[in-house]
């Protein structure tokens, strides 16, 4: 009788393969997390960036009303007139086109800005609330989805009218 001569293992055994596979995967599912935290925080600096301007936006769209004036106070009527009260974004008049009154630029401007508002920041609104007639706050304000669901996020705008 002739003995066979006993070869040693050359290759993995299925279960190696398998063990390997299971770790491969769940390094790519935690890679595809990652990713996905990624693009969730790209898409709220978005928002953040776009508030930020949209808020600024406004401050220089009270300034610029309040210099034409020359009242001083005169754009009190940014935080008092109805177009801010409510979520209108419809302007009765086109100041573009016509010439426009303080009051009616002032209209103009808030419907604007709440137009541009909507088409920039997915369920975002404006509100501008003014303390003594010469300082406003500007807050822009959107709903986010985050990781533990729907979260309010703001981004505000202080500002004080020189006066003349």
């Amino acid at each position: 009788m002739t003995k066979h001569p006993r070869f040693s293992q050359a290759g993995f055994t299925l279960i190696e393969v398998l063990v390997s596979l299971i770790v491969l995967s769940v390094a790519l599912l935690g890679l595809a997390h990652m990713q996905l935290a990624g693009l969730r925080f790209a898409q709220d600096a978005t928002y953040r960036t776009q508030a930020t301007i949209l808020a600024a936006d406004m401050v220089n769209r009270i300034l610029a009303n309040q210099a034409a004036t020359g009242i001083p106070g005169g754009t009190e009527s940014y935080a008092d007139n109805p177009t801010v009260a409510n979520s209108s974004i419809d302007s009765p008049l086109d100041c573009l086109s016509t010439e426009c009154s303080a009051v009616a630029l002032a209209n103009y401007d808030v419907a604007v800005w709440r137009r541009m508002i909507a088409n920039r920041i997915p369920s975002g609104s404006g509100i501008i609330e003014s303390g003594d007639g010469l300082s406003y706050t500007i807050t822009v304000d959107w709903w986010d989805r985050g990781s533990a669901g729907e979260e309010l996020r703001q981004e505000q705008a202080d500002m004080t009218i020189p006066t003349i």
